[in-house]
């Protein structure tokens, strides 16, 4: 690889910088605020049906205000204003739709029927609907057009698929993940507009990543030497392996097989340091096939490694290389506790061969770079490569002026640094990786412009849409070639189910799902090693990988989306198994196990759910409720009350109690009463699964009570009641809630009420195809929040 100074890197870095926030970047960060945040709801009477002002007042007049002076005023009206809320101030449209903000708190309060208090008298089911379908008419309208997408979903991209850009635009792999900064999440996701903000730190970093990546994709000037670093871990040795390398403390040696693809002469270099003891230094000796090559005496201390180097000649196939300790020396009378033991240090041992061995450049390098005719000249080999990745990278055909700008870069930099043209074009393509037109999907386009309210995006826009919500990458050919005929639109299904079946669509069960279900946060979870002494990081990759591989099954492969409640299989290795009680299941590899004759069903039962949602020392009913109702139906429980006890504290002599009497006891305080009758029921039903998900059937002595009745009438007896409830009686929540989360996904915004009709549309195609998981990608797809953009 060629090696640049860094004086060098930073003249460049300099260019490209001051190129990239001066003349690209701009106009943008003083337009940050406009590409990060949502848009406001649009000012429109129109409702969901279609009612006009006239009659909604006539609604409210007639049936809303009087059920709400019922069930409500005693409390928030009257006079009155418990919990600072006040329904006297609104008496008509206008001062209902004044206050947006108040009324989702109370549309929430009366939908998931937190309000009225339970020791008060409840509205009829069809009161509730009436109250509710009132309140989205009058306050939060459906958009204007059934073709309105909503907010705008310009955004940058999140780190995770900026490095899966650079992978499939380079054509090599490339770790930078950690280079980059943290991205934030909103609505549960990591890749929302609103969250995802852009500074000069990112542009930093970006320059870096991307630097890392063309090393490993470009090589400027000749090809230099190859180099393989000796696997130390997998020596043959008496001395102690350890991170940092081999310990060897007495006399013994390092053994290493090493694969050699070319015979040849090699430059050996070894990193070494040594303690002292007696009259002479530590001496390694290096040898090859028994013979013995060189010796070096290793002066250094072992807070100072030190590179010595040989050269070796190589066979081709296996050849033994060894590193010996052949002076150890003890002398533990020494006054000085530091010179009475001789120990050697082997810190790494790379390979450099063989020499003169020509090597063609890798086809990463010849992909960006075009072969070149002996009469083009600089400036226009420059334009032609940089037209060509431009329009990869931009993921659209870019115009003549815009490269030129590039072309005058890559020019600059070929001068100030006294350099190749191909050095410079490499630096052009460096800004073009930290250009808005690379890091930002969904930009507004010239079409847009002349629009006056939305239109459909373009096809490479659409390609773009496509591919980060299926692959979180870059089109690919396909799709780039597709666009460029005008013709994606018309291949839309062929082309979702080809996506569906590339490798690259695991990106969309592991991203998707590993944020909808809180996976990720798993790595994070340390249950108590005395209450749980089985919990181990081996588990805790099994439970992560048992979860996303069935939810790949059920999305990939077209499944019912209603298995993810109910399937009566999963994918288990012979450790989880265990943890299980399942029998015949052995091994590391993991595969499809039946369920029949156990308690578990569907992704609730998962270990790994089931630990997510529990304290470091005991199960949680309230935080596998509240798991339950997120993810599964849609329905955010208000946070707690300022200033309440812990849950230990709920009572007198409360360590005596079991959980169950004590969120009975935290259940007396009114302010709680309400969440606590939405959220326990659920999580006792799932009390037989312990903190980590192991079947219990008692704790301290006594069996576990596992009953419980739902706010909405349906009674538990236990996880099998729960599933069954779930996946038939409360079936369209949950397929509401994985189409209200995927759409988020998808769009890269949040879902607000107003997009009702589309949620609803999708639906219908939802239902009509018996819920198949691409049926429900299709409609999202096919939906006009997809397909169409604002200005």
């Amino acid at each position: 690889m060629l090696q640049v100074s860094p004086t060098l890197w930073l003249k460049s870095s300099l260019v490209i910088s001051c190129f990239v926030t001066g003349w690209l970047l701009a106009p943008w960060f003083g337009h940050q605020k406009n590409l990060t945040s949502a848009e406001p709801l649009p000012d429109s009477p129109l409702t969901t049906t279609g009612l006009s002002d006239t009659e909604l007042t006539t609604q409210w007049e007639k049936n809303i205000k009087p059920l709400l002076q019922y069930y409500c005023y005693d409390c928030h009206g009257d006079g009155s204003h418990k919990g600072g809320l006040c329904l006297d101030d609104f008496d008509d449209l206008a001062s209902i739709r004044s206050d947006p903000k108040t009324w989702e708190h109370i549309l929430s309060r009366i939908d998931y029927q937190l309000m009225p208090p339970v020791d008060e008298e409840q509205p009829a089911a069809h009161e509730i609907t009436q109250m509710v379908d009132w309140i989205n008419d009058t306050v939060f309208p459906t958009y204007e057009s059934p073709d309105d997408p909503g907010p705008s979903t310009t955004r940058r991209l999140n780190r995770l698929e900026y490095q899966n850009t650079l992978r499939d635009l380079l054509g090599v792999d490339v770790d930078i993940l950690e280079m980059l900064p943290p991205d934030d999440s909103a609505h549960g996701f990591d890749n929302i507009n609103a969250a995802l903000t852009l500074s000069p730190a990112h542009i930093d970093r970006y320059l870096k990543a991307s630097d890392l990546a063309l090393d490993k994709a470009i090589v400027i000037g000749p090809m230099p030497t190859p180099l393989t670093r000796l696997n130390l871990s997998k020596a043959q040795t008496e001395g102690r392996v350890r991170d940092e390398g081999i310990f060897l403390h007495t006399r013994g040696s390092a053994i290493i097989l090493q694969e050699v693809e070319h015979e040849g002469e090699y430059v050996l270099h070894v990193t070494a340091s040594a303690s002292r003891s007696g009259n002479e230094y530590a001496k390694l000796e290096v040898g090859h096939s028994d013979a013995s090559i060189t010796t070096f005496s290793i002066e250094n201390p072992m807070h100072r490694p030190k590179q010595y180097t040989t050269k070796l000649k190589l066979k081709q196939g296996t050849n033994r290389i060894s590193l010996t300790f052949i002076n150890d020396h003890w002398d533990p009378e020494h006054p000085n506790p530091k010179l009475r033991d001789r120990n050697l240090m082997i810190h790494k041992a790379t390979l450099v061969g063989p020499s003169g061995l020509k090597r063609d450049k890798p086809a990463s390098h010849h992909a960006i770079f075009p072969p070149r005719s002996p009469n083009t000249s600089d400036e226009d080999y420059a334009r032609d490569t940089l037209q060509q990745f431009s329009k990869r990278a931009f993921r659209r055909p870019t115009n003549a002026e815009e490269i030129q700008r590039y072309v005058q870069l890559a020019q600059q930099i070929a001068s100030q640094q006294d350099s190749s043209i191909n050095q410079g074009i490499r630096g052009a393509i460096q800004a073009m990786l930290v250009s808005p037109s690379f890091l930002f999907l969904n930009l507004p386009t010239q079409e847009s412009k002349n629009d006056t309210e939305f239109h459909l995006v373009s096809e490479h826009q659409l390609a773009s849409r496509l591919s980060y919500f299926l692959w979180s990458s870059m089109p690919d050919e396909t799709l780039l070639d597709l666009a460029d005929k005008n013709q994606l639109r018309q291949q839309l299904d062929s082309q979702i189910e080809r996506m569906l079946r590339d490798p690259r669509a695991h990106a969309l069960t592991k991203n998707f799902a590993g944020q909808w279900l809180q996976l990720r946060d798993l790595d994070a979870i340390s249950p108590d090693r005395k209450t749980y002494p089985d919990f181990n990081p081996k588990l805790r990759r099994d439970m992560q990988r048992e979860t996303t591989l069935l939810v790949d099954e059920i999305i990939l492969q077209d499944k019912s989306l209603l298995n993810l409640l109910d399937a009566n299989y999963s994918y288990l290795n012979g450790r989880l198994a265990r943890h299980y009680g399942i029998q015949d299941v052995a091994g590391e590899n993991f595969r499809k196990v039946s369920l029949a004759g156990t308690p578990r069903r569907g992704i609730l039962t998962h270990a790994s759910i089931l630990t997510l949602t529990s304290q470091p020392t005991r199960t949680s009913p309230v935080l596998r409720g509240k798991f339950v109702l997120e993810n599964i139906l849609h329905i955010t429980p208000p946070p707690p009350p300022p200033n309440l006890p812990p849950l230990e504290d709920a009572g007198a002599h409360s360590d005596k109690l079991s959980l169950r009497q004590q969120l009975e006891l935290h259940r007396e305080k009114t302010s709680c009463a309400s969440c606590h009758n939405l959220m326990d029921p659920i999580g006792f039903a799932l009390e037989n699964f312990d903190g980590i998900g192991a079947w219990q059937d008692s704790l301290d002595g006594q069996a576990i009570d596992t009953s419980g009745q739902l706010v909405t009438g349906e009674k538990l007896t236990g996880a099998d009641s729960l599933l069954k409830v779930l996946s038939q009686n409360k079936k369209e929540e949950f397929l509401h809630s994985l189409t209200a989360k995927m759409l988020t996904y998808a769009l890269g915004r949040g879902t607000t009420r107003a997009d009702r009709n589309h949620i609803a549309t999708i639906l219908k195609q939802l239902h009509q195809n018996d819920y198949r998981a691409h049926s429900l990608i299709r409609a999202i797809v096919h939906s006009p929040t997809f397909q169409y953009q604002r200005n």
